[in-house]
């Protein structure tokens, strides 16, 4: 098959628009079939012809030139081949299985694009979506198309659109890449070569030059393709003054100039020494609207160069002028960026070094951490351990200040625990190896415990922590452990700095955010708020508010003190189940009480 169709690269014209090449300009080069006949021709007749003929798609019945019907192959012999097809259809007139049948068909006008036409004909029902077509051309005929050479035009067609963006494409890369590495060179000649190097793989030449303009001179600074290199240095070409008007055209025009046929221009001067190319484009160096050089280029035979090549060409020498103007000022630019850039270094030096000490400060304390929680885990499970044994000691049973200090100790030793697998968790989160095991929960279960496991302290503190909305929220896929730990290292915090009387408000909420779904809990304390510039401070591991010296040292104490780990280690946990958490306080102060309220966002439906 083929498709009368030119390939734009063949063709000084723009590229081509495939997208309306129709069925009336492709259809020539095309097997079209023009098997008609009248109604009253017999079935048995259509049935021969088909069978002698087995390319024909089908047959087309007209009468008086007015297009009746249409019946594909498959379907006319499947008719005729019924137990009651020869009797009906065989020796019948086709109008009998017309009347009979009204088959379906698709027709169009030779006017319509090939791509809309395999369109239209693939989105008939499913059994018709590979039955022939019926064009009908201007001149009131109609032809058969096979669907099959439709779809193989369509896909041509494809092939070339595809093939002309991928050119287009690369040239667009090939201008990117020669404006890259020009303004990356440093000299002039090797700009010059590269150029030319690049050019000939958008314009194919056999010998190109690039001239400057010095005084009344075009002279010679880089070549490609001349066998005379040494006679190529001196060569230079008068534009004042001058017979040789082909020069003066680009410098007077500063347009192209695109000579055919040497051999036949009579102001064409043919240096001795360079074997005849017949074809010769010059395109001109341009800088603010001066002519600064002139690229030449030649090709051995007569009319070689394209209208495609002087466009492209026109473009590569704009970049080729930018470039050239730049290296005329890469000398100032350079001392400039010499003493910039030893600045740039002796200060990158010191950062480096500063940050040496702090990632060294930083690994330092985070393997202190690691090591100092799995070397206090040992001796901690001992000492409970052997206070357990204690506690069951028939004797120290009935002593009550042996059992009250051995409850002291279990519950320093607990608190303890607490600690270090805090530390742990820290260390976990750091370096992103916090193992998340996701089970179905609601969220109703973590604050049904954390409001039972802190009931006495909150009425040791005579605090109230009222829990809003939250039985009504959907269940979440995540780590119970883990957010029953965040949440309570939260409602913790709102413990600590609320002064004794206040008031904690759990409240929730399903919220969208773009086109996803999340659950959202507020924790609001009427304590004594954060400054803003604290607000994301005080998720970092080990930061706390005020003076250390002055924090107390009870768990659940108003500004009870810590190590610093809770804050840090709920936003890992959150952040690990791919939520939020951020804190909203207007500042800190112990009369107003501003309070504050901490926000956390899990996603509703997380997606693995």
């Amino acid at each position: 098959m083929t498709i009368s169709v030119v390939d734009y690269q063949e063709t000084s014209a723009s590229p081509m628009d495939y997208d309306r090449l129709t069925l009336n300009s492709t259809l020539a080069d095309l097997v079209t079939h023009r098997f008609q006949v009248p109604p009253k021709t017999l079935g048995g007749a259509v049935a021969h012809h088909l069978e002698t003929e087995p390319d024909l798609p089908g047959v087309i019945i007209i009468d008086n030139n007015m297009l009746q019907g249409a019946f594909s192959r498959r379907k006319f012999l499947e008719q005729v081949g019924q137990h009651y097809g020869v009797a009906v259809y065989f020796k019948r007139p086709i109008s009998v299985m017309l009347k009979v049948i009204a088959p379906q068909y698709l027709l169009l006008p030779s006017t319509c694009p090939i791509h809309r036409a395999a369109e239209q004909a693939l989105r008939r029902p499913a059994g018709e979506a590979y039955e022939p077509i019926v064009v009908e051309y201007p001149d009131q005929t109609y032809r058969l198309l096979d669907i099959y050479i439709l779809l193989l035009a369509q896909s041509h067609l494809l092939a070339l659109t595809h093939q002309q963006e991928q050119n287009r494409r690369q040239l667009v890369e090939s201008l990117q890449k020669i404006g890259q590495r020009l303004s990356s060179s440093l000299e002039l000649p090797k700009v010059l070569r590269r150029i030319l190097k690049e050019l000939r793989k958008l314009v194919p030449f056999e010998r190109g030059a690039v001239f400057l303009q010095k005084g009344e001179y075009l002279e010679l600074v880089a070549e490609r393709g001349f066998a005379a290199k040494a006679q190529a240095r001196n060569l230079r070409i008068p534009v004042q003054n001058s017979n040789n008007s082909v020069f003066q055209r680009i410098v007077k025009t500063r347009r192209p100039v695109l000579i055919g046929d040497v051999t036949l221009d009579p102001d064409w001067i043919q240096v001795e020494w360079l074997p005849v190319d017949r074809s010769w484009l010059g395109i001109p160096l341009m800088s603010r609207e001066q002519i600064i050089g002139m690229i030449s280029l030649t090709r051995e035979e007569a009319h070689a160069f394209t209208a495609d090549d002087i466009s492209w060409g026109e473009a590569f020498a704009s970049q080729a002028a930018i470039a050239l103007v730049n290296a005329r000022l890469y000398h100032q630019l350079s001392q400039f960026n010499d003493h910039l850039e030893q600045m740039v270094d002796e200060r990158t030096q010191e950062l480096n070094r500063a940050y040496s000490v702090l990632e060294k400060l930083d690994q330092t304390k985070s393997d202190f951490i690691h090591i100092s929680a799995h070397e206090l885990r040992t001796p901690l499970t001992v000492i409970k351990g052997y206070t357990q044994v204690l506690k069951i000691n028939p004797t120290l049973k009935q002593d009550d200040n042996a059992c009250e200090m051995m409850d002291g100790i279990l519950t320093g030793v607990d608190r303890l625990h607490q600690i270090v697998n805090s530390m742990l968790d820290v260390t976990k989160i750091a370096s992103g190896s916090l193992d998340v095991y996701k089970e179905e929960f609601l969220l109703s279960d973590i604050f049904s415990i954390i409001q039972q496991r802190y009931a006495t302290n909150l009425v040791e503190r005579q605090l109230s922590l009222t829990i809003n909305n939250i039985e009504t929220l959907p269940p979440l896929d995540g780590d119970l452990d883990l957010l029953t730990k965040t949440f309570e290292a939260l409602i913790v915090n709102a413990i600590k700095y609320t002064p004794n009387g206040g008031s904690i408000t759990v409240d929730g909420q399903v919220i969208s955010a773009g086109d996803k779904m999340f659950v959202e809990v507020k924790i609001q304390d009427t304590g004594i708020g954060i400054e803003p510039k604290h607000h994301d401070l005080i998720f970092e591991k080990f930061y706390q508010t005020g003076e250390l010296a002055l924090h107390s040292s009870g768990h659940t104490s108003f500004k009870g003190g810590g190590p610093g780990l809770g804050l840090a280690i709920a936003k890992g946990i959150i952040e690990a189940h791919d939520g939020l958490v951020w804190v909203e306080s207007s500042g800190y102060d112990e009369a107003a009480l501003p309070g504050s309220c901490f926000y956390m966002r899990l996603p509703l439906f997380p997606q693995d």
